[in-house]
């Protein structure tokens, strides 16, 4: 749960830039109240490829950031949908984890998370399995 925290934090001081993020700066700090239920699906998620070899946890560190990235941004478009502007069009539930999908994957400033996710998921790993 405490991953799932600091992930939910990075994802926010992301997004707080309203010029460009628009009304998503606005809600991203609520979003951050379901940043640890992201965190614990993805744990759960991840916890069958800590046994598995390198390029297995490499594969699902790419993957674990694709699906965190996606769920938050359901989290954060349905914050949205109970906010809406009288102009506009429902469909932020859908719209906002397809564009956080998007920068995720497009954007070269972006990329340094999957190397942060590597290393949550071994830190998370090595604790798991001593417990």
């Amino acid at each position: 749960m405490i991953s799932g925290i600091i992930w939910a934090l990075i994802a926010a001081i992301i997004l707080q830039d309203s010029s460009t993020f628009g009304r998503l700066a606005d809600s991203s700090w609520w979003a951050c109240l379901g940043g640890p239920l992201v965190g614990l699906a993805i744990y759960y998620l991840a916890r069958p490829s800590y046994k598995g070899s390198v390029p297995v946890r490499i594969l699902w560190a790419v993957l674990s950031v694709e699906f965190g990235a996606a769920l938050y941004g359901v989290l954060l478009g349905i914050i949205n949908s109970f906010h809406q502007r009288p102009d506009e069009v429902s469909h932020s539930w859908v719209g906002v984890p397809l564009s956080f999908l998007w920068g995720v994957t497009f954007l070269p400033t972006l990329w340094p998370l999957f190397a942060l996710a590597y290393f949550n998921h071994w830190l998370v790993a090595r604790y798991d399995v001593q417990a």
